[in-house]
């Protein structure tokens, strides 16, 4: 399936508290292709972080940092417990939904009692739509025209299910995960200047961020990121002019990280470039 994301997702107090890494994480756990419509799939911390890039212990943190949404289980297996609810609803209107039917075949068969029993214990609706056990598998499993109708009609024998004649929700948009890495990236870089993430991108920017920027990895967006907050010399001033040098600043930040003490926090702006005098007394580079 192609589950949706909605515009909330990045304001969730939850979701705000995550490091980038752990955000990237969320977003595999609800977008990878092996999740169902019940939000539940079986992976390994191997196949994360060859899908995602990131350290095999991010899985484990992540799980860890959000206890009520996230559910792992001793098999591998990982629930998103708002799955259900964010894409097709609760109450009426996901019993309405077409794919209702599918999510309680599925509970029903469940044969994985921790997560049924977790399953059916966070939505109401699943639990009332189970078949009781004396109705047993002929009862789930007889032909369409047979018995009892479900919903409305009740007892007719064409099995009417309710919602049949309304009016159908519109089928979720497919997520692409790759534009949603990419659109990440750009979040971390334009908060650095203060940019509002609903503020369009020039061209120019545009260009300049795929030529380079957007084939590196998520961490070292983070290092440039907590190189600029950190007050640290010769900071480029705005957003076209660290993508155009983004190389350079890179190293520059790797060599910050390296030795953060060589750094200072007094800074003055002249021509573009945010500079600091160097703790010591020697005259810094102007090699760029």
């Amino acid at each position: 399936m192609s589950p949706k994301i909605h515009a909330s997702f990045w304001s969730d107090p939850d979701v705000e508290n995550l490091d980038s890494q752990k955000k990237l994480c969320l977003l595999w756990i609800i977008t990878n292709p092996k999740i169902n419509c019940c939000g539940f799939f079986n992976s390994s911390p191997r196949r994360f972080s060859f899908e995602t890039g990131l350290p095999q212990e991010v899985l484990k943190q992540t799980l860890e940092a959000l206890p009520r949404a996230l559910k792992g289980f001793s098999d591998g297996t990982i629930w998103s417990v708002n799955f259900i609810s964010h894409q097709f609803g609760r109450g009426s209107i996901l019993r309405r939904n077409n794919i209702f039917r599918s999510i309680v075949r599925i509970c029903d068969d469940l044969k994985h009692s921790e997560l049924r029993h977790a399953l059916i214990s966070e939505y109401d609706e699943i639990m009332k739509a189970l078949p009781s056990p004396s109705e047993g598998l002929e009862q789930r499993d007889k032909p369409k025209g047979e018995g009892e109708g479900e919903g409305e009609g009740e007892g007719s024998s064409s099995g009417k299910e309710r919602g049949v004649g309304e009016e159908k929700p519109n089928p979720p948009e497919p997520v692409d995960l790759f534009q949603v890495e990419i659109d990440f990236r750009k979040k971390i870089i334009s908060e650095i200047f203060h940019r509002r993430e609903n503020t369009k991108w020039t061209d120019k920017e545009a260009r300049a961020f795929n030529e380079f920027p957007a084939k590196c990895d998520i961490t070292e967006f983070e290092l440039v990121a907590a190189y600029y907050r950190s007050g640290a010399p010769y900071l480029r001033k705005d957003l076209q002019t660290l993508l155009n040098n983004w190389p350079g600043e890179l190293d520059r930040a790797r060599q910050w990280k390296a030795n953060p003490a060589s750094m200072t926090h007094f800074n003055t702006t002249t021509n573009g470039h945010t500079h600091a005098k160097p703790l010591t007394g020697s005259t810094p580079n102007n090699g760029f």
